[in-house]
């Protein structure tokens, strides 16, 4: 899904990027070992990675059944694969006491993991065959609930650059079936002008979310994205799009439905809180389309593979359902 998108920034300012160059970063946050998450208490591991650097920490069990955590550091290779030597800490503060400085040495060896997506892989441990991983999601799960909350799409092509946030607070509990794969049912805005779905499955790709604007203009956005989390990415196309255009699309949710904010907000400064859409540092109203054009123009002799000619298909016909959808909400009054 990534793949063409980037490439078409890239050519778009006269540099190629070749496929196998592409990278990622894998989600921070909670992970654990596929075949042992049966929802009994296990042993798992924690990682975040910032610049390519990635920390791990493992918390386990020794063979007197005493907790144990392991910790190591290092570059993450191609945002893709990870070794590092495991460390073993003892002798530092004891809870409720004072502070205590604790002395580390090195563990029963490295931990190595490669990443196939940003949210599963396998790791290899000592003394263990490798073992397949995935991301641990305990907040949102798949589906509609997933898409409650405030989110900001963001994308960027070779003339200007397009934010906008979209408050998603109504299920409608309706089901889409698009090209043979049904969604769960859409979630809206409370004006009727946005909506999202989550689909199960998309053409071989697991959890997929699609959502599209309804102003009756011609370059209304399509978006098609995965979500760990509070973070998504994915591409962006618009409504009459017949250059076969996408752009890379960052998504994230800036408030949970509940209105609680996610990011690293201080709520002393009312400004930091109040989100606009601009473009060129002006703000411009939801709905406003009238840069695309121009983007669409000087990018249109990018050419799609396959994959993402079906990606931005899937999200053209989806959309045309989901806005007759939000127009006879509208008409209704509902």
């Amino acid at each position: 899904m990534r793949r063409i998108s980037i490439k078409a920034v890239a050519c778009a300012v006269g540099l190629y990027v070749t496929t196998s160059a592409m990278a990622f970063t894998p989600a921070g946050g909670l992970w654990g070992f596929t075949n042992e998450l049966n929802g009994q208490p296990g042993r798992g591991f924690q990682l975040t990675v910032e610049n390519d650097v990635l920390l791990f920490y493992y918390y386990g069990y020794d063979s007197d059944g005493s907790g144990n955590y392991m910790f190591a550091s290092g570059p993450l290779v191609n945002g893709s694969a990870f070794t590092g030597q495991l460390l073993t800490c003892r002798g530092g503060t004891v809870m409720g006491s004072t502070y205590k400085a604790a002395s580390c040495s090195n563990g029963p060896g490295k931990v190595t993991m490669a990443f196939t997506s940003g949210e599963k892989g396998t790791i290899t441990l000592p003394g263990e065959a490798p073992k397949a991983i995935n991301r641990f999601n305990f907040g949102y799960g798949e589906g509609p609930d997933t898409m409650l909350g405030e989110f900001m799409f963001a994308y960027r092509t070779s003339t200007f650059s397009y934010v906008d946030f979209y408050n998603l607070v109504t299920k409608t509990g309706i089901p889409s079936t698009i090209s043979g794969y049904k969604g769960t049912g859409m979630v809206m805005n409370a004006e009727f002008t946005f909506a999202c779905e989550f689909f199960p499955t998309v053409n071989g790709f697991l959890s997929i979310y699609v959502c599209t604007e309804d102003f009756g203009n011609s370059n209304d956005n399509n978006y098609y994205f995965r979500m760990v989390g509070d973070r998504g990415s994915g591409t962006a196309s618009w409504r009459n799009n017949t250059t076969g255009v996408v752009y890379p699309t960052q998504i994230l949710r800036v408030a949970t439905a509940k209105g609680t904010r996610t990011g690293p907000y201080n709520e002393n400064h009312a400004s930091m809180l109040t989100p606009r859409a601009t473009t060129g540092g002006a703000t411009r109203p939801q709905g406003d389309r009238s840069d695309e054009a121009n983007a669409a123009e000087s990018l249109s002799n990018l050419s799609l593979t396959e994959t993402d000619e079906f990606e931005r298909q899937f999200a053209t016909e989806w959309a045309e359902q989901a806005r007759a959808f939000l127009s006879g909400m509208r008409s209704a009054g509902k």
